[in-house]
């Protein structure tokens, strides 16, 4: 394995998801790290949790909040939400990675270094698909309840 994919499954945390992220990955290096569509189905059906599990929890926060906004005020809005983030998503994290590696690069000579450098920024929140199933099993009772109290 090269350095590139040490990396870069170094920043993941785990082996699955590896290939597929490699190639988005891919897709933003063969424009020169400009945006590229790259579908992510748990982007589009996590939406903010999906960033909370890549530990980005300052974007997955804000997009669960504009997800809640959007359910209240514009809610045709949010299948366009949705597939937005399913596209950008990935892009999202790729930038986060190139930041990290770059910065991690210009800090430490040796690649163990960097290896475990990008272990700790990267790496993923496993509670976050508890806590998503809890949010909407907890969604979905308050439907249910609010749908056989409405008699």
């Amino acid at each position: 394995m090269n350095y590139e994919d040490k990396a870069l499954l170094s920043y993941l945390g785990k082996k699955k998801g590896f290939e597929w992220y490699k190639k988005s990955f891919a897709k933003h290096d063969a424009k020169n790290g400009k945006f590229a569509w790259s579908w992510s189905f748990w982007a589009f059906i996590g939406g903010g949790w999906y960033f909370i599990y890549r530990r980005m929890f300052v974007e997955g926060i804000c997009l669960l909040a504009l997800g809640v906004f959007l359910t209240f005020t514009y809610p045709a809005m949010m299948l366009s939400l949705k597939i937005s983030m399913g596209g950008i998503a990935p892009y999202m994290v790729y930038v986060r990675y190139k930041t990290a590696k770059d910065d991690v690069e210009s800090k430490y000579k040796k690649e163990s270094g960097r290896l475990e450098a990008l272990k700790e920024r990267g790496g993923y929140f496993q509670q976050s698909i508890y806590l998503a199933i809890g949010a909407y099993l907890l969604t979905l009772g308050f439907i249910v309840y609010a749908y056989v109290t409405a008699g």
